[in-house]
């Protein structure tokens, strides 16, 4: 019948319950972590790897401990096709420990090679991201030699010839003065010219090239430009960010938290995590 099927509550039914074991779990996940830096560690790792890791363990009065593991030392192990069947953690001295797949809470995303984890979005921008951070290589090289491209000096075939020692004082002195050539002009011999052999930050199009690395990282994210400065609607922007941008991140992480804490640790069908995220769209920032 009917009746007898459980009834999902509606959202204005719901009640919070705060003393729940998986509540008390998630304000305390462990005796050195908050629960915000514990929700912001899973949700970097999952935004950077598509994967993000946690030992599950028992703690007391029912509730369980959460401990993030950076996702980089993780190994899914096993050799089903659709759920892992062990974890292995790579310590920091080389040596490793395995866990079941009951103590180990995985949220990931979709991989085409292997539905058992995530594949990260950053593959798709490996050329973006190498591109802008030679970018900003070539910046700190050009800020540290003044903010000046590369150059040399052309001296003509009827000039006199010059000993090792006057063309090793020409050179240091060339130096020292394009060194200081922001407060003082560079003089050369007559028929010397100073040519460039390097790109210019116009010619490069420094901001252009930083702008566009940008603008592609924040479009696979679905970030507002104005969040990373790249517009001036910055008010516009946070309101889109907090309704747009964060509420899908948000719910797909509370239905991981759903059925793996939920469901699975406490076979508990009728309640539900859930972000409040109406204060944020409020205007309220805290």
């Amino acid at each position: 019948a009917d009746d007898e099927v459980p009834r999902q509550p509606d959202p204005d039914e719901r009640q919070p319950d705060p003393t729940h074991p998986a509540a008390l779990s998630l304000r305390y996940p462990n005796e050195e972590t908050s629960a915000d830096a514990w929700i912001r560690s899973m949700m970097k790792d999952f935004l950077i790897f598509d994967d993000a890791f946690s030992v599950i363990s028992a703690a007391p009065g029912g509730q369980i401990s959460l401990n993030w593991v950076p996702a980089h030392m993780v190994e899914v192990r096993g050799s089903s096709l659709f759920r892992a069947e062990g974890y292995r953690v790579w310590r920091i001295d080389g040596t490793w420990i395995d866990f079941q797949p009951d103590q180990m809470l995985h949220w990931h995303g979709q991989n085409p090679l292997d539905p058992r984890m995530g594949s990260s979005r950053l593959d798709t921008l490996r050329a973006v991201i190498a591109e802008d951070a030679a970018l900003q290589q070539a910046t700190v090289e050009l800020a540290n030699s003044g903010l000046t491209e590369p150059a040399w000096v052309f001296r003509p075939l009827e000039a006199p010839e010059w000993s090792n020692e006057a063309r090793r004082g020409f050179e240091e002195d060339l130096t020292n003065r394009m060194r200081r050539r922001n407060k003082s002009p560079v003089v050369l011999e007559e028929g010397m010219e100073l040519r460039s052999f390097g790109v210019n930050p116009k010619d490069a199009e420094m901001m252009s090239v930083r702008r566009w690395a940008i603008e592609r990282v924040a479009a696979v994210y679905g970030v507002p430009l104005g969040m990373v400065g790249l517009a001036d609607n910055l008010a516009e922007a946070q309101t889109q960010f907090y309704s747009d941008t964060l509420p899908p991140y948000c719910e797909e992480f509370t239905k991981m938290l759903n059925q793996r804490i939920l469901v699975r640790v406490y076979d508990w069908t009728d309640g539900c995590f859930e972000f409040n995220l109406d204060e944020k769209l409020m205007g309220d920032e805290r």
